[in-house]
């Protein structure tokens, strides 16, 4: 006669080792996206801060000739 457990606890040691592994790769993607983003952010920061110094600098020489 067959154990009515056939199966299911090789089944719930694999569904876990899955659902860990998935849990796992889920936390290093997030990592991932989020250091993503904080690169790009500070990318834009920087390009916006060299923008911000080449407008002051045509601010600038504008001021000059209007004077």
């Amino acid at each position: 006669m067959p154990s009515p457990l056939n199966g299911v606890l090789p089944n719930a040691i694999y569904t876990s080792f899955f659902d860990d592994t998935l849990a796992a790769l889920d936390g290093e993607l997030k990592e991932s996206i989020v250091d993503q983003i904080k690169q790009d952010l500070e990318d834009a920061v920087s390009k916006l801060a060299a923008l911000k110094e080449k407008l002051a600098g045509k601010r600038i020489v504008a001021e000059s000739e209007i004077n």
